[in-house]
C-alpha cells in the first residue's frame, strides 16, 4: 500500500526525524572509510580479523559528530538514529554530550558491542528511547 502525506496532513517533529535519519541511509553513504582512505584498497565484505570492514568503516553517528563544526552545539541534545548505536558510536556521543538516543531498530541487542554500547549509556545517565511514532514510508527511485 503506498500512501502519501496531503498538504494538510501532520507528522510529528519525531516522525520527522526519524524519516530523516532512514532518508539519509540511501542519500548518502553513511557509514564510510575515514577521510583520505580510498575504499577499494580495504576489503568491504565481512570478513574475519583484519578483513572485515568493521575495523575501518566510521559509522553515520560518528560522522555526524566529527563533521559538526561545533561538537559543543551537540551538548544537550537528543539523536535520532536508525540502528542503536554501537559502543564506539556511544563513546563518541557520550563525549559530545547528547542527553538522549532515539532509536529505530535495536536488532543486534544481543551482540557485544551493543550490550557494551547500553551500559556505556547507562553509565553516562544518556536516555535511550524507541521511537513509536508514525513511520513513513520513504521509497527511492532511480
Amino acid at each position: 500500500m503506498n500512501k502519501s502525506l496531503s498538504p494538510t496532513q501532520k507528522i510529528t517533529f519525531s516522525a520527522m526525524l526519524i524519516a530523516l535519519a532512514v532518508l539519509s541511509t540511501f542519500v548518502a553513504k553513511t557509514i564510510n572509510m575515514p577521510r583520505g582512505i580510498d575504499e577499494e584498497q580495504i576489503p568491504w565484505g565481512h570478513g574475519e580479523g583484519l578483513d572485515s570492514k568493521y575495523l575501518y568503516v566510521c559509522h553515520a553517528e560518528f560522522n555526524a559528530i566529527l563533521n559538526t563544526r561545533d561538537g559543543a552545539h551537540l551538548n544537550g541534545c537528543t539523536l535520532y538514529v536508525t540502528l542503536f548505536p554501537c559502543n564506539e558510536c556511544a563513546k563518541a556521543i557520550i563525549q559530545v554530550g547528547i542527553k538522549e538516543v532515539v532509536y529505530l531498530s535495536d536488532k543486534y541487542a544481543e551482540g557485544t558491542a551493543f550490550l557494551a554500547s547500553r551500559r556505556l549509556f547507562t553509565m553516562a545517565g544518556v536516555k535511550l528511547r524507541p521511537y513509536e511514532g508514525k513511520t513513513l514510508e520513504i521509497s527511492v527511485k532511480p
